[in-house]
């Protein structure tokens, strides 16, 4: 696990990357290691060994989801990391792609603030 810690936090550390593009190569991290095994308790030892403000448990869950709804939509990942980490959180729950879309391209434009998404 030393290893797979040791990358997470390259990532986090990572200064070319913005807060979005950060937790989406986060979550992918986690979805390459455990691949549709991942439990509560790896993911509380995962977070435990992070030990980095904004990287708990629930929000590497909140990355994990970053990631398996963007992988195969890269164009909507684009207009994701134009809006904040909390609003991001509130949208990967939208199961209609076009709904997502919507509110992506709508809420940037528009400049809605992370409680209007």
């Amino acid at each position: 696990m030393n290893n797979f810690i040791k990358n997470i936090k390259k990532k986090i550390d990572d200064k070319k990357l913005n807060e979005i593009k950060k937790r989406f190569q986060v979550g992918k991290l986690i979805n390459r290691k455990y691949a549709g095994t991942i439990t509560k308790d790896i993911m509380k030892k995962i977070s435990e060994h992070i030990s980095t403000t904004g990287y708990g448990e629930s929000s590497l869950w909140d990355m994990l989801r970053l990631y398996e709804k963007y992988k195969n939509k890269l164009n909507l990942f684009e207009y994701s990391k134009k809006i904040s980490w909390n609003a991001n959180k509130k949208l990967v729950k939208i199961e209609d792609n076009s709904k997502l879309e919507f509110y992506l391209k709508y809420g940037i434009k528009e400049n809605w603030s992370e409680t209007v998404f």
